[in-house]
């Protein structure tokens, strides 16, 4: 059976750390509407309960991927310095790799993360990315 979401909901994939197993969860903005956890293992979000931030990455090593992708060949990026002001998105996503991996909800959605499908793409074009002149 397949759910339809409404105009105004999107909906996340997550990864339950015990098990591997696929969690569904459902937004109407920031606020979560609906939650499916099969296997159990989780804490289960309350619904109603606001979602600020996201996981895009499954691994460090998806993080540099996709920044080799996107980063290096931007021409807002520095590799000497994360400026939030020239791109917030390489800002964020460096915070959460030397942090707990959880990035704005607002950040994953402008950096075009595929929060509503599984599996999950490895990788996916950064749709604020503008191409330098010597990349």
């Amino acid at each position: 059976m397949t759910e339809h979401l409404s105009r105004s909901e999107t909906s996340a994939i997550a990864v339950c750390e015990t098990c591997g197993m696929p969690i569904r969860v459902t937004f109407r903005g920031d606020e979560i509407v609906k939650v499916l956890a099969p296997c159990g293992h989780v804490k289960k979000p309350e619904v109603g309960h606001s979602a600020t931030t996201v996981r895009p990455f499954d691994s460090g090593s998806q993080y540099v991927d996709w920044q080799c992708r996107n980063c290096f060949k931007c021409a807002k990026y520095d590799p000497d310095q994360a400026d939030p002001d020239r791109c917030r998105i390489d800002f964020e996503i460096g915070m959460a790799y030397i942090g707990d991996g959880q990035v704005p909800l607002e950040i994953a959605q402008r950096m075009g993360a595929p929060l509503g499908l599984f599996p999950r793409p490895y990788s996916w074009p950064c749709p604020e990315r503008e191409d330098r002149d010597d990349a």
